[in-house]
C-alpha cells in the first residue's frame, strides 16, 4: 500500500509538473506606477532632449506576459506629467506637462497642458467606450493649433490565446491630416514573443509618410527591435535587470540632413 501511494504522488507530480511551468511561463504581473529618464543625443544639430516623466493609474495595468507589454487599448484612469530640456545651439528650451485620463463608467474624460519657453498648448479629451475594446474620443484643442478637434477611434481584438491585432483611426476636423495604425501582438514558443505595428499618415499639409516596425521577445525580460519608414530607420534593444528595472537604447538613422542620427537611452522603474 505504501508503494502504490508513493506512486500515485508520484503520478501526480509528474502531471502537475507540466501544468505549472506552463502557467509560470505567461505568468502575468500588475502594475500601477511607471517612472522614467531619457536622454537622447542629435548628432548632426548638436542638440541633446532630456526628460523626466511619471504616469500613475488608479487601477492595476496587467502585463500580456513581457513586462512592457499591455492590452492595447487603456481603459484605466490615470494621470501623468513631465519635465524636459532642449540643449542646442543658442537659447536652450524647458518644456513641462501634465494631464490625465478618467473613466467614468463608460464615459472618458481627460486634459492636458503643455508649456514650454516658446509656447504653450492645451486640450480636452472626451470619450465613450462603447464596448470594453471600442473607444471613440474627440480632442479639443485650443486656439493656437491648426485644427480645432481631432476624432479618434481605438479597437482592441481579442484573437484568444493571449493574441490581440489593434487598429487606431485618427483624422482632424478639416479632414487634411488621417492617421491610421495597427498593432499585432503574440506568444510564440519557449516563452518568447512578437509584435509588429503598423503606421500611415495622409496629409494634404506634408508628404505622406509611413512606418513600419516590430519588436522580438526572448522572454519576458529581454527584447530587440528594429523600426523602417520613409523617414527614418532604427533598431533598439530593451532589458528588464528584475520586474521593476528596465533599460532601452535606440539608434535611428534619419532621411534629414538637419537631424543626422540620434542616440537615445532610457530607464523605466515601475511597481
Amino acid at each position: 500500500m505504501k508503494s502504490f501511494s508513493k506512486i500515485n504522488r508520484a503520478m501526480k507530480a509528474t502531471l502537475t509538473l507540466p501544468l505549472f511551468l506552463a502557467t509560470s511561463a505567461v505568468m502575468a504581473e500588475d502594475y500601477v506606477s511607471f517612472s522614467d529618464a531619457e536622454f537622447v543625443d542629435f548628432t548632426e544639430s548638436d542638440a541633446e532632449f532630456f526628460t523626466l516623466g511619471s504616469r500613475y493609474y488608479f487601477d492595476n495595468k496587467t502585463t500580456k506576459g513581457p513586462l512592457k507589454e499591455f492590452d492595447y487599448l487603456n481603459t484605466v484612469s490615470t494621470v501623468y506629467g513631465f519635465v524636459g530640456q532642449v540643449n542646442q545651439p543658442g537659447p536652450n528650451s524647458d518644456v513641462y506637462g501634465l494631464g490625465g485620463d478618467w473613466f467614468i463608467g463608460r464615459f472618458l474624460v481627460g486634459a492636458e497642458h503643455i508649456d514650454n519657453d516658446a509656447f504653450d498648448s492645451s486640450q480636452v479629451r472626451l470619450g465613450y467606450l462603447f464596448a470594453p475594446n471600442f473607444l471613440a474620443k474627440i480632442t479639443l484643442l485650443d486656439s493656437d493649433a491648426a485644427a480645432d478637434f481631432l476624432l479618434t477611434a481605438t479597437y482592441d481584438h481579442d484573437l484568444g490565446n493571449n493574441k490581440y491585432i489593434g487598429f487606431t483611426a485618427e483624422v482632424d476636423d478639416e479632414m487634411d491630416n488621417l492617421t491610421l495604425s495597427s498593432k499585432y501582438f503574440t506568444p510564440l514558443t519557449n516563452g518568447e514573443y512578437l509584435t509588429v505595428t503598423g503606421t500611415i499618415y495622409s496629409s494634404d499639409l506634408v508628404d505622406d509618410s509611413w512606418e513600419l516596425s516590430s519588436e522580438y521577445f526572448f522572454n519576458k525580460f529581454s527584447s530587440v527591435g528594429a523600426t523602417i519608414g520613409d523617414e527614418e530607420i532604427s533598431i533598439m534593444g530593451s532589458h528588464f535587470f528584475n520586474n521593476n528595472i528596465s533599460l532601452r537604447a535606440e539608434y535611428t538613422d534619419y532621411d534629414n540632413d538637419l537631424l543626422g542620427e540620434s542616440i537615445s537611452v532610457s530607464g523605466v522603474y515601475q511597481f
